[in-house]
């Protein structure tokens, strides 16, 4: 599986980036020219865990998202994904078909650097016999609900849309609700940000149960 990046820009010839299964961070040099590393101004990375790659936007005033109306600082990448960067227009997008897409495509083609990067901490979490995990790094944020932006999704009745929004801070990962509320360990909690590392959390008013798994 790979993942291509269309880079347009007014005046200059439009690029196709390459990844292949790896963390690369994109960014602007001091002349405002796209860089793969050393970048004096980063604007993203894309990472992959599993069979899913991620986005990680490191500079949200630069970065717009314009396929979603809210979005944390990983994203979950989409097949296709269009962002707006400082000038330029970028085109995201996961594909198998690798030498398909590269056959019908006219556009000079560069391989980024590979590396491999594994997430220090992975969300896990349980909902009626189903499981969801995603990857954590230090500042990534997100979200459970069943609202179409949430980075973990629970369709069930009473879940609100963000019901529990969690951040992966220094020393774990921390939960909380700008929404609604949810007890653990028999305390009610809302906006007060909590660290969790494992447990079962039941949101309120749904009394749904969700056991999350942070290691």
């Amino acid at each position: 599986m790979s993942v291509y990046i269309k880079v347009q820009r007014r005046g200059r010839e439009d690029r196709l980036l390459v990844l292949r299964q790896l963390h690369c961070t994109i960014g602007q040099d001091d002349d405002g020219l796209i860089v793969t590393s050393n970048a004096s101004i980063p604007w993203f990375s894309i990472f992959a865990s599993g069979v899913e790659y991620y986005l990680q936007s490191h500079q949200d005033d630069l970065v717009q998202l314009s396929d979603r109306d809210r979005t944390y600082s990983v994203t979950p990448l989409p097949k296709t994904l269009h962002l707006s960067v400082a000038d330029y227009q970028l085109t995201i997008v996961t594909t198998e078909a690798e030498s398909s897409l590269l056959a019908a495509s006219s556009l000079p083609t560069e391989s980024m650097e590979k590396s491999t990067l594994i997430p220090r901490t992975l969300l896990s979490v349980k909902v009626a016999h189903t499981e969801q995990t995603f990857p954590l790094f230090l500042g990534a944020t997100g979200s459970l609900g069943q609202g179409d932006t949430d980075t973990l999704q629970l369709p069930f009745q009473g879940v609100l849309n963000s019901h529990l929004v969690f951040e992966q801070r220094e020393d774990g990962a921390y939960f909380w609700s700008e929404v609604g509320s949810f007890q653990f360990n028999g305390k009610e909690y809302s906006s007060k940000p909590i660290c969790i590392r494992e447990g079962i959390i039941q949101l309120s008013p749904s009394a749904i149960e969700v056991e999350i798994i942070c290691n």
